[in-house]
């Protein structure tokens, strides 16, 4: 977690190992994630999926490794 004047940043590892960094509103993840929050335990992507021939927003809660 990351804090520079009012904006946080989180750093996530890429499954090939690559290091971005994320802001809320950044997109990420294979469902269109958007990160609508950060906070010091978890970042929390609002997500468009197709359930039953519909699409719908879920929310879907990553928990961050603080190295703890």
């Amino acid at each position: 977690l990351l804090r520079q004047g009012n904006e946080t940043w989180a750093l996530i590892s890429e499954p090939d190992k690559q290091i971005v960094r994320v802001r809320i509103g950044s997109y990420m993840g294979q469902n269109y994630g958007r990160v609508v929050a950060i906070n010091e335990n978890a970042i929390k992507l609002e997500e468009t999926i197709k359930n039953s021939g519909t699409w719908e927003k879920v929310i879907t809660t990553l928990k961050l490794d603080t190295g703890k």
